[in-house]
């Protein structure tokens, strides 16, 4: 969870059905608990025709002018197995989308996201060398 002002961001899942979810993110009035925005990302149906993949949002930080969600979901390996990749999507503090990002998986067979932070302020006063 994070927050802009007195807007709080949280970000989690929907279930759409046993054991199937969508990532989420939501924009909830601090003051009153009244709902401002909610985002869904689920799998484009090129990719999960029956919306059967999971995708789950684990973090969220505002870094600059802008929402940073990280999270994971299910995409087909090469190998033909359900792998867990990292997702990052980008929005403007109203919600407006900016971009996604889904790790490729070059590396390792599961890289999926657990958290994100802004390093901005922590690099300006961390740096090294003139």
């Amino acid at each position: 969870m994070t927050a802009v002002d007195d807007v709080l961001i949280l970000v989690g899942a929907d279930e759409v059905s046993p054991g199937t979810h969508d990532l989420k993110a939501w924009w909830i009035s601090a003051p009153d608990a009244e709902l401002v925005h909610e985002r869904t990302f689920a799998a484009p149906s090129d990719d999960d025709k029956f919306n059967t993949r999971d995708e789950v949002g684990r973090g969220v930080a505002i870094v600059g002018d802008e929402v940073v969600v990280v999270g994971e979901r299910e995409t087909m390996g090469i190998d033909m197995k359900l792998r867990r990749r990292t997702v990052v999507l980008r929005y403007d503090l109203d919600a407006a989308l900016w971009g996604q990002w889904t790790s490729p998986g070059e590396l390792m067979d599961e890289d999926a996201a657990m958290a994100v932070a802004p390093l901005r302020g922590w690099v300006r006063r961390h740096r090294m060398g003139p």
